[in-house]
């Protein structure tokens, strides 16, 4: 999908309000700790949002293509960023730019809440990324 010029407006249509705990359908199996806020046909092609319990660890990775970011809705996210590691807590953002290791654990409460969202080129790979570390 081509990505509108710098300055489009976009179409009230697609207007979209979500309560608590909805979600948008996805292309593929997610997995329930996985819920889509917006997908990138939504935003057309500009991000994706997701909402994730981090149910498990995920290991040292790197995103070649988008940065990615993470605001903590709960709990504490344990962020490890190239060579330091970081303790971010309710209300805390992180952004992890492309070509750089990083990892997220749990913290101190063994479950947390964050929003993520990533450039549309890395969605596709944070989908099976997700399947397989849940």
């Amino acid at each position: 999908m081509p990505t509108p010029a710098r300055g489009t407006v976009m179409s009230k249509d697609r207007f979209i309000l979500l309560g608590p705990g909805e979600v948008r359908p996805s292309r593929a199996p997610m997995p329930p700790v996985f819920g889509i806020k917006a997908r990138t046909e939504d935003t057309e092609g500009r991000l994706s949002l997701l909402e994730v319990i981090l149910a498990r660890d995920i290991p040292r990775h790197v995103h070649h293509v988008a940065d990615e970011c993470i605001y903590v809705l709960d709990g504490v996210l344990e962020v490890e960023f190239d060579d330091r590691v970081e303790h971010v807590t309710a209300g805390g953002f992180v952004l992890l730019p492309h070509g750089v290791p990083h990892a997220r654990r749990r913290g101190r409460t063994g479950r947390d809440d964050h929003r993520r969202s990533v450039r549309p080129k890395e969605a596709q790979h944070h989908r099976r990324q997700a399947r397989d570390h849940l």
